[in-house]
């Protein structure tokens, strides 16, 4: 059941709860399990699965969402004057009945956390703005022979248990393999705002494939006529049903059969193999509207349509809303210090100019509020709807043309379905045979470089025509973005290896060169935020630190100072974690770690790093010989499965890309080396390749490993290609060589 309530919780965006004695909570929890477990909904009667379920894991006889939301406006007094807060209720209810035959199954429902209680109301002066919600679960055990155990939630353990917040985490006792599993989760809560509310506190994304087979499901929302709504119908989905009672409440519902079952396949895009719906709502506070002389439309349900990457961006162009900040275009003149430099300077030397300022002036600003330095900050962003008018608007004014360019990641929605609260990536491309791409990310995204969840993606392009107060006009367009070579996205490592003293380990020195999006998560790793600000500092010409923060006076320059010491104590952990993530090896002895090339400067464009280590369980004595896990030094490999050696989807690599590995191993006198041969591969195919060559050199095993993943995307017919790697990668990490011993 962990898995089904981590679906519930990103579903719900949830939390709070009302708060109120234990005695009224177990009154409305008994109130709760007689309504839903009279459900007469197909499936909920089930007593068994069909026999050619039988090998399935689990399969859900019945499944029900539902979901009631009703909003209304109510005056609040406060001490000086009135405002009208609108009141939500929303009621949740996820229904489950489930059929366990294995124990992967029975661990997976065995149990449920959940968040039991949350009150997060807050006092206005005299008002009340109620923010809170209850949770209640309830669960029965149907056993083969029809028996029905009611399991007792007043079990539960509250994990936390304070007045206002209650975590629970119920055990389901006695189920067994071969049981049912009939169990709900509703939650209750009640918010009131002072403000229209935003769909995306309230968008559900329902997938209607599943990890097990589903022979009955049941969609339904239904919500006053006081709230809008809006849906949208993914690759294939069917719709919901639309009626409107007496009342005049909106109803919406579907009722599904025998859904699909997916597996869990490597290298996919949910959002873009699977059918979905997307069901969002949103209220308009009518008395503060009415107040303000804002006309109140009329609530509907509206099927929505694809909105243009781009949206909104228009608006950051209008001087009325955001008057343009030269501060920037300042700070490029400044550079190259009088016109005539930059009139010689080219377009790709002024862009980089221009980058390296915004990101000095963006991730390098101190307020004295924020003060970790962690790596975490690394990640951070801006507006980026903001700054991508900022870099575009800049560089018109310095005579380069450009445009903006947006699109959805290859892991979200497709742009048909794009909706204004998918994830987007905005970019300003210079115009031109050879386009600049400025990528408005973090301050560790390269310039010119295409981030890899868009290469090859269809995007929208924007381009200001006209900019004046309240008026703003942009021409648009679409476009298909080029993808980056495997060579574009490289690993270089250089392992020298030696065996320590009792034997017992391997002591390694390793380099390693990244480039292209393979760089991306360990600069983000790796890189400290006090180095960062240096290097920009210098590449730019700009203010020092120090300089920086000497108007706001000693203390915030000694807490900036020490906040840099306190991440600086992280670094030895960061490059370990790194070194365990590639050999799944905890590292002993880390030294000599550094960042020897951080990646920043266009002009030394790949991260460099070094650390020495030790390994243990690489190297283990049979007699007087030793034996060396030599392939496991290009990482950890999985091995893949019969299961799923068949594929039924198209394969989304991350990126296309490239490896190289140059190890030097050692051998201790008085040992000569036997099994080298196995070590040699040579597997090429459409989709890439793995070769491997070992020889000895004297007393030192050299290893040349090269891997290419040639495609960022691969159709489902070329799985079987892809898996030939795999499996040489994987064959060559399972190899030993054999240390025999000669004196």
């Amino acid at each position: 059941m962990k898995h089904n309530l981590f679906l519930i919780t990103s579903l719900l965006l949830c939390s709070p709860v009302f708060a109120q004695n234990q005695e009224n909570y177990k009154q409305k929890a008994e109130q709760i399990r007689k309504e839903i477990w009279g459900t007469t909904d197909p499936g909920f009667n089930l007593a068994s699965a069909p026999d050619s379920l039988k090998n399935e894991s689990a399969v859900v006889l019945g499944r029900s969402l539902e979901i009631s939301r009703t909003s209304g406006s109510r005056l609040k007094f406060m001490v000086i004057t009135a405002a009208a807060a609108t009141r939500t209720t929303r009621v949740t209810s996820i229904h489950e009945r489930v059929k366990i035959n294995d124990k992967s199954a029975l661990e997976d429902y065995s149990t449920v956390e959940y968040q039991k209680k949350l009150d997060e109301s807050r006092s206005m002066l005299v008002a009340k703005l109620y923010n809170v919600h209850n949770t209640y679960i309830g669960a029965k055990i149907i056993k083969p022979n029809g028996t029905e155990v009611i399991v007792n939630t007043d079990e539960e353990v509250l994990v936390k248990n304070q007045q206002k917040d209650q975590q629970g985490k119920l055990a389901v006792p006695g189920l067994e393999v071969g049981d049912i599993i009939d169990y709900y989760i509703y939650k209750y809560d009640m918010v009131e705002s002072g403000y229209d509310d935003n769909p995306q506190d309230n968008r559900y994304v329902i997938f209607l494939t599943d990890e097990h087979p589903v022979l009955h499901y049941n969609l339904s929302f239904e919500y006053n006529s006081k709230v809008d709504v809006t849906t949208l119908y993914a690759n294939g989905a069917p719709e919901l049903k639309h009626s409107t009672d007496k009342d005049g409440n909106q109803i919406l519902k579907l009722q599904l059969k025998s859904l699909p079952k997916y597996k869990a396949e490597q290298w996919t895009s949910k959002y873009r193999q699977h059918p979905y719906i997307v069901v969002a709502s949103t209220f308009q506070n009518r008395i503060n509207n009415s107040l303000s002389g804002i006309k109140n439309s009329k609530p509907s349900v509206q099927k929505a349509t694809a909105i243009n990457a781009t949206n909104g961006i228009s608006r950051f162009f209008d001087p009325s809303y955001n008057p343009y900040d030269k501060t920037l275009e300042k700070g490029v003149r400044d550079f190259f210090g009088n016109s005539k430099n930059l009139k010689a300077a080219s377009p790709e030397a002024i862009a980089q100019v221009l980058y390296d300022k915004w990101k000095h002036m963006l991730f390098c600003a101190y307020d004295g509020k924020d003060m970790d330095m962690s790596n975490e900050r690394n990640s951070r962003s801006g507006n980026v709807l903001y700054h991508a008018s900022l870099l575009s608007r800049t560089l018109k004014e310095l005579d380069i043309d450009n445009e903006i360019v947006a699109g959805s990641p290859r892991h979200s929605a497709s742009l048909e379905n794009l909706d204004a609260y998918s994830p987007r990536i905005f970019m300003v491309r210079t115009k031109g045979a050879n386009a600049i791409y400025l990528p408005v990310n973090d301050v560790v995204t390269q310039f010119n470089y295409i981030p890899a969840a868009l290469q090859g993606e269809p995007v929208d392009v924007a381009d200001l025509i006209k900019a004046k107060y309240n008026s703003v006009q942009m021409s648009t367009g679409k476009d298909t973005l080029p993808i980056v070579a495997p060579d574009g996205n490289h690993s270089a490592e250089q392992l020298t290896v030696s065996l320590n003293s009792n034997f017992q380990k391997l002591n390694i020195t390793r380099n390693v060169t990244l480039s292209g999006a393979l760089s991306y998560s360990e600069q983000l790793r790796l890189l400290q935020m006090e180095d960062i600000d240096k290097e920009l500092t210098e590449i730019t010409k700009g203010e020092p630190f120090e300089n920086r923060l000497k108007s706001s006076g000693k203390k915030m320059l000694d807490d900036y100072q020490a906040a840099f010491s306190k991440a600086r104590a992280d670094v030895k952990k960061n490059f370990s974690a790194e070194i365990e993530e590639q050999f799944d090896i905890a590292p002993q002895d880390v030294s000599n770690y550094k960042v020897l090339n951080s990646g920043l400067n266009n002009s030394k464009p790949s991260l460099q790093y070094t650390a020495t280590f030790a390994l243990e369980n690489l190297i283990k004595k049979a007699g007087t010989n030793l034996i060396l896990d030599a392939g496991k030094l290009i990482g950890s490999y999985t091995k893949i499965d019969e299961e799923s050696r068949k594929r039924t989807l198209d394969i989304y690599m991350p990126y296309a890309r490239s490896f190289d590995f140059d190890i030097n191993i050692s051998i201790p006198k008085g040992y000569q080396v036997k099994g080298l041969e196995q070590l040699n591969a040579n597997v090429k195919n459409s989709t890439g390749l793995f070769t491997s060559k070992a020889i000895l050199n004297g007393d030192t095993v050299k290893l040349s490993v090269k891997r290419v993943y040639e495609h960022n995307f691969e159709k489902v017919t070329d799985w079987p290609k892809l898996v030939e790697l795999i499996d040489a990668a994987y064959n060559f990490s399972s190899q030993k060589i054999l240390l025999e011993k000669t004196l």
